[in-house]
């Protein structure tokens, strides 16, 4: 299933990754994408996430809840305040930023993962590929 800004919406409505464990992912900078994977026994399924045309990324590892690895919940915010951050920047140096890949008409979009440990995941992309299989 891709996800875009177009139809971000079905996050909330027809995927659910609640108490899956994060596995880890990887990020290759020179094709902008980061593989990401966790495993929920319960579902009995693994959750594969490819998010291509990476622009930006955070993890917090501050284990506000105490330790966790589950997947609490992936959210789109209401406010895409770091994207209009880096929009801001833009706008501001754009002389000295004029071979950016971020530009006022982007389909790029946030979406983060809280985890049970109260940290957070934040990926702001343009389209991410979701896919499963049965474990």
């Amino acid at each position: 299933m891709v996800i875009s800004n177009a139809n971000k919406s079905i996050i909330k409505t027809d995927v659910y990754v609640h108490d899956s464990v994060f596995e880890g992912m990887n990020y290759n900078y020179e094709n902008r994408e980061i593989n990401m994977k966790c495993d929920n026994a319960y579902l009995k399924k693994k959750f594969f996430f490819h998010f291509y045309d990476v622009i930006y990324f955070e993890i917090q590892s501050c284990e506000f809840w105490c330790p966790g690895p589950n997947i609490n919940d992936w959210i789109i915010p209401d406010q895409e305040l770091k994207l209009e951050e880096l929009q801001a920047i833009q706008k501001a140096h754009s002389s000295d930023y004029d071979c950016s890949r971020l530009t006022e008409n982007t389909e790029y979009w946030s979406s983060y993962f809280l985890l049970s440990s109260g940290d957070t995941i934040l990926i702001i992309c343009k389209e991410v590929d979701f896919t499963w299989k049965s474990i």
